[in-house]
């Protein structure tokens, strides 16, 4: 019935994909009394460069007598397996997505959920919200204190969980529809070369392109050594000096974590990782337990303060 459907897209906000480089997407259509998915799965791209236009290769056409229909879609379209996605009337369910453990192999998951009025469909154009559905994470540390180093040659957040089934649920308004449940804990982060952080703050777990991790949104309790359990933490690999000026103290013999020889008229104590002797490659794990609390669509810095006023370098990790 007159023009074929297209469709216009909008993002609540850019954070790795967003209005100006979403190029295809997958949509999902269908209205009260119509048998099977009037849109199924179809591929919809942007009709031609830097317009807001998505047309599908197939054409459809709004169905004779339907007055509203619903339409559902999410990108990229490679971002989960066809097979475990699962719309229907009753019921749209993104099953066992999983984010890549390798950071540079991450993508952002973007959904949208319309019911539209075939009156409000001007010229047929189908206005499709996406919201951002993953969690993104953000790391920094810092130390302010003037005579300590830090360098850390590794991040990871441990026991988080890292699979999640995604479901449309219409009472979910506050979350854009979104209803996650997630299982499978699993540990994401990376090595890199020692880095010293700074008193401003640096970032540790970001890629190659300085994006953040994005995970499945979950909830989950901080490690508890008290009583231990398989609780989450953010797992550090880092190497703690003090620098002081003058060769030695005065009334202090050089013992064997003290390294005279690296600046002129200085000299460095090695306060973490404890070793026989000084040893300016060390590095040793430590861990701040933390409970994680994540909605999708939201970005959560987590900062670690070393050395500071009542902060030390965290606490030995329980593996």
């Amino acid at each position: 019935q007159g023009e074929e459907i297209s469709f216009t897209t909008r993002m609540t906000r850019a954070v790795e994909t967003n209005s100006g480089n979403l190029e295809k997407f997958k949509v999902y259509a269908n209205g009260a009394g119509i048998d099977g998915l009037f849109i199924n799965g179809a591929t919809a791209e942007r009709a031609s460069v830097g317009s807001n236009i998505y047309n599908t290769e197939q054409s459809y056409f709004w169905p004779d007598g339907v007055k509203s229909m619903k339409f559902w879609a999410y990108a990229p379209t490679d971002v989960i397996v066809e097979q475990n996605v699962n719309i229907s009337w009753d019921s749209q369910v993104f099953n066992n997505f999983q984010p890549a453990t390798d950071m540079s192999q991450q993508k952002d998951f973007i959904v949208a959920y319309s019911n539209i009025n075939h009156d409000d469909a001007k010229g047929m154009t189908v206005d499709l919200k996406f919201h951002h559905a993953l969690s993104q994470i953000e790391v920094k540390a810092n130390c302010p204190s003037t005579d300590k180093r830090v360098y850390i040659a590794g991040a990871w957040i441990v026991n988080v969980n890292g699979k999640g089934t995604l479901t449309f649920d219409v009472s979910q308004a506050q979350n854009n529809y979104m209803s996650w449940t997630s299982q499978e804990p699993t540990t994401y982060g990376k090595n890199f070369s020692g880095a010293q952080i700074t008193s401003q703050g640096t970032d540790l777990l970001t890629n190659s392109n300085s994006r953040n991790l994005m995970l499945v949104p979950q909830e989950v309790s901080k490690y508890n050594f008290e009583n231990p359990n398989s609780g989450a933490y953010i797992l550090l690999l880092c190497r703690v000096e003090a620098w002081h000026n003058g060769q030695i103290h005065q009334g202090e013999s050089i013992g064997d974590l003290i390294d005279t020889s690296s600046q002129a008229g200085m000299h460095i104590h090695q306060l973490f990782p404890i070793t026989e002797t000084y040893n300016s490659e060390a590095y040793g794990y430590t861990c701040v337990p933390v409970d994680f609390d994540w909605k999708p669509g939201t970005k959560y810095i987590y900062n670690l303060e070393f050395c500071g006023h009542g902060s030390g370098a965290g606490v030995y990790p329980p593996n």
